[in-house]
């Protein structure tokens, strides 16, 4: 990608020598003749993020101080649905606001996507991400005027190359974002549309020393005793106990997750301390999001890959993708800023369909035709979406929730022959982890019908059976998601 068009100034911050403990703050801005200026925009996204994870959605441990503060100044949506449960098909969905009901891993060619729409109104554009996966090869950089996806170095220990740590992605947005917030070569304030993508909470699970007051790894056991993970292993094996270490390395590896939510937390507060030091906090909307979340050992294995014969670490599902379990799908969407009312909850449904029309509502641009989310604004005024169901699609299924009466089907596609159907009510259990399809035949047969009808309303063209890279497909297996074989859609 060509660098911005900006004249270069020297850096007068080096991110990563910033500490913020809060992205809250009463300071004014330091430019008044930006009053008049249109909106900047700065969208995060934290790969692999549970929301019920994190502090700000009444997590007991304090793993979001920064976000907490963030969603006091701004509005926090507290049932928020992916519309995928791993990176690219999600990212399509929410980068251009439309819903994929067939597996799609690059963007809609005829659609234009979040950063186009900024660009085409006279913003300048940016997008340095963490996951080697949303690379150009596969349209993400459409609408960039700098973007950049692919990380070259390798720390022993740390991600793979096809991912960077929060710290790495900083140093390497530095620059970019210095030139991005200053003046042009007229001495004019351009607004911006910034993406900063943090990896921090994907596998592997790394410790950080500096949390280990706040997030001790050493009570994990305490913490996540797995009493249903207990009985379901010693249902089937005999006795959940014959490998106490497994179990203990599951929940420190839980706990280390924590600590990885933490870091993105700091990070984020990095980025915020940036634009408060150009005077740019008062008039810049800030959004925190994710792609999806994190199994960690929730539920049991998906069947086609469930091993009778293995340890409790691989009996149950630590990673994402493959199911739509709540804990994969249920994320955060967290916005302050210019237009945005301070410390609202949106305790209805939303997607992350809706962030597209959203920002367009909120920076005053014309919506592009073909979104199929809905703007927050109202319901940030009002509380409500309106919204009576949130659905999801992956390769192997796909779900739906209603509401009022909170039910969830989970189908599978009908190659998948070893997955049953599933049906939860997400009121009483909330965990989803009793299917009740067998007893409410009913209620399957009236949710069957709303996915299928969701299905026929917004077709999607497959990409599988695409010709993938040599470098797309290292990623894709560096970071666990494929083996190199892709599998035909029965749709």
């Amino acid at each position: 990608m060509p660098s911005l068009p900006m004249h270069t100034l020297p850096i007068s911050l080096l991110m990563l020598g910033v500490v913020a403990s809060s992205c809250s703050s009463d300071q004014e801005s330091s430019d008044p003749a930006q009053a008049g200026e249109r909106a900047n925009v700065l969208l995060i996204v934290v790969d692999t993020l549970r929301a019920d994870r994190m502090s700000a959605y009444g997590y007991s441990r304090e793993t979001t101080p920064v976000l907490t503060a963030l969603a006091e100044e701004g509005v926090l949506a507290s049932d928020v649905t992916a519309q995928a449960s791993w990176t690219l098909p999600s990212m399509v969905s929410l980068m251009q606001g439309r819903y994929v009901t067939s597996y799609r891993d690059m963007f809609f060619k005829s659609v234009p996507t979040l950063a186009e729409s900024f660009r085409d109104a006279g913003y300048r554009t940016l997008g340095v991400v963490g996951n080697g996966l949303l690379s150009a090869e596969t349209g993400f950089d459409r609408g960039f005027e700098y973007y950049e996806s692919r990380y070259e170095g390798d720390k022993p220990g740390r991600r793979p190359v096809a991912a960077r740590d929060g710290d790495q992605l900083l140093e390497d947005a530095a620059e970019p974002l210095e030139r991005l917030m200053d003046l042009d070569e007229d001495g004019d304030r351009v607004p911006f549309f910034a993406y900063l993508h943090f990896m921090d909470p994907h596998g592997p699970y790394l410790s950080y020393p500096e949390f280990s007051e706040a997030l001790p790894l050493g009570s994990a056991d305490e913490l996540w005793p797995m009493e249903h993970q207990r009985k379901l292993y010693a249902d089937s094996h005999g006795d959940a106990e014959v490998q106490p270490h497994v179990w203990k390395r599951m929940t420190q590896a839980m706990a280390r997750y924590d600590q990885e939510v933490r870091a993105s937390d700091r990070y984020i507060g990095e980025v915020c301390e940036l634009l408060k030091e150009k005077g740019l906090w008062e008039n810049t909307i800030v959004v925190v999001v994710s792609d999806h979340g994190e199994s960690l050992w929730g539920n049991l294995a998906p069947p086609e890959g469930l091993n009778p014969d293995a340890s409790p670490w691989d009996y149950f599902f630590r990673n994402h993708g493959m199911v739509l379990s709540k804990s994969l799908i249920s994320t955060p969407m967290i916005m302050r800023g210019p237009g945005i009312p301070k410390g609202v909850r949106i305790d209805t449904p939303v997607e992350n369909v809706d962030l597209f029309p959203t920002l367009m509502d909120l920076c005053k641009l014309n919506v592009s035709d073909g979104l199929q989310g809905r703007s927050l604004t109202e319901a940030m005024a009002n509380g409500d979406t309106e919204r009576k169901n949130v659905f999801s699609s992956i390769l192997q299924c796909r779900s739906v929730r209603t509401m009022p009466d909170g039910y969830k089907l989970v189908l599978p596609l009908k190659r998948l022959k070893l997955r049953r159907v599933e049906l939860y009510d997400t009121i009483a259990d909330p965990g989803e982890l009793y299917n009740i399809a067998e007893d409410h035949p009913e209620v399957v047969t009236r949710l069957t019908k709303l996915i299928n009808d969701w299905v026929k309303r917004y077709p999607v063209k497959t990409t599988l059976g695409r010709k993938k890279s040599k470098q797309n497909l290292a990623d894709l297996e560096a970071l666990g998601y494929a083996t190199g074989q892709d599998d035909e859609d029965s749709d």
